[in-house]
């Protein structure tokens, strides 16, 4: 599920794949042409996916030395970061706005870290790693390996049969 395309792992999602090292956004694996600007405002929304991301952070991060006029700027931005996924303000499926306050990634996304998780060859940790049952557990656990097995072998014995 991971790729590495440009020496980076690829996020995830819809039918677009970003590339933060090599600074690439891609559309069913064709790159797309994104300007700094739209790219960094996508690069936070997708580190917050599903958090407000406000108008005072994108501004801080995009223009950190300008304290006026730079709502022209963003708007902008915006509006092109939507144009390029195909998304529109009235009814989003990436970019959702919240007026006066800033924006949200509403969509789906496979980041790197989850990916890897979900490639898991095990769902108790990586290989190599020892099961620890909860000692947190009402059920009561067996006293003794002997008890333990006899259960086991008890159910998968060859011999048995339901009745």
């Amino acid at each position: 599920m991971n790729e590495v395309q440009g020496s980076g792992i690829v996020t995830r999602f819809g039918t677009f794949e970003v590339n933060f090292q090599s600074r690439e956004l891609r559309k069913h694996g064709m790159r797309i042409r994104l300007e700094e600007k739209p790219f960094q405002i996508l690069e936070m929304l997708l580190d917050r996916a599903g958090d407000v991301v406000t108008r005072s952070m994108l501004r801080e991060r995009l223009w950190p030395d300008t304290y006026v006029a730079y709502e022209h700027g963003l708007n902008t931005a915006v509006n092109k970061l939507r144009d390029l996924l195909g998304d529109s303000a009235r009814s989003p499926r990436f970019v959702e706005t919240l007026p006066r306050l800033g924006y949200r990634f509403i969509a789906p996304v496979i980041k790197p870290e989850k990916a890897l998780a979900n490639e898991s060859p095990s769902a108790y940790g990586p290989v190599g790693s020892t099961f620890q049952p909860s000692t947190t557990s009402s059920a009561a656990a067996p006293r003794s390996a002997a008890e333990s097995n006899f259960a086991v072998t008890d159910f998968f014995s060859p011999g048995s049969r339901e009745k």
